[in-house]
Formats: C-alpha cells, sequence, structure tokens
C-alpha cells in the first residue's frame, strides 16, 4: 500500500482468477511524472526549442506538461500573527487542481480503479472520504 504514493507510475495488476499481484513500478520514489504527467510531452518542448529558456523567457507557456504548479508565484503569504504561520491566498479553481492532484496522496480515499492520470479528477478513480470532525468519527 505504501508504493501508491511513495512511487512513481505504480500498477498493482491484480489477477483476480490467480489471486495475485504483478506489481510494476516506473520509478521507486516520487518523480516529476507522479504529479505532472508523462514527460514525453516535456521532451517534445523541449527538443523543439532548442533552449529552456529563449529570450529569457519561456515561448510555450504549458510546456508539455499535464498539470503545472504556478499557482504560488507572485502569491501574497500573509502572516498570521497568532500563530506565526503563513499560508498562501487561494482563489477557489487553485485549490481544485492541487486537491485533485495532491489529493491522490494526501487524501483519505480508496481506490476504485488504477487509471487516474494527473489533471483527470480523482474522484474518477477513487473514493475521496469528506473530512469529518473527530466526534464523529468514533
Amino acid at each position: 500500500m505504501c508504493a501508491e504514493c511513495h512511487s512513481t507510475g505504480v500498477r498493482k495488476n491484480y489477477d483476480p482468477a490467480n489471486d495475485r499481484f504483478t506489481t510494476m513500478w516506473a520509478e521507486i520514489s516520487v518523480g516529476c511524472e507522479t504529479c505532472h504527467g508523462q514527460g514525453s510531452r516535456h521532451a517534445a518542448w523541449a527538443r523543439e526549442r532548442q533552449s529552456w529558456w529563449p529570450s529569457g523567457q519561456s515561448e510555450d507557456p504549458d510546456k508539455g506538461l499535464l498539470v503545472r504548479f504556478d499557482e504560488r508565484r507572485e502569491r501574497v503569504w500573509p502572516m498570521d500573527p497568532q500563530t506565526g504561520n503563513a499560508s498562501p491566498a487561494f482563489s477557489q479553481p487553485t485549490l481544485r487542481k492541487e486537491v485533485e492532484t495532491c489529493g491522490l496522496c494526501h487524501a483519505r480515499r480508496s481506490t476504485l480503479s488504477e487509471d487516474w492520470v494527473p489533471g483527470r479528477w480523482l474522484s474518477d478513480t477513487h473514493r475521496v472520504a469528506p473530512l469529518r470532525k473527530w466526534s464523529e468519527q468514533c
């Protein structure tokens, strides 16, 4: 169960007829493709441009990634004077992308299908448990 979050491209490949798993993975650690999708589009983008940063800026804002995490760029992180913690001011669309991507590992969920890919709704392939007060869980 740990490999689902601590590795990249894990497929359990359960065979119910033989009651066996043929588990496979792409990397035995959390790699870029875990959150951003397969790197082949990004590699093609880089090959086409022959440079990572033409004229100091990217010509293509997509760069071939399925999920971009640019939401925190130029965000104000106000400090809470009572706790001393800083947290970014997010908008709802920003949170939705992070919930759907990060929730694969950072949510209480159970797997319905191994077909999730970055950029898809997590609830298409997982049963996500809503947050509840501690007293409701007992």
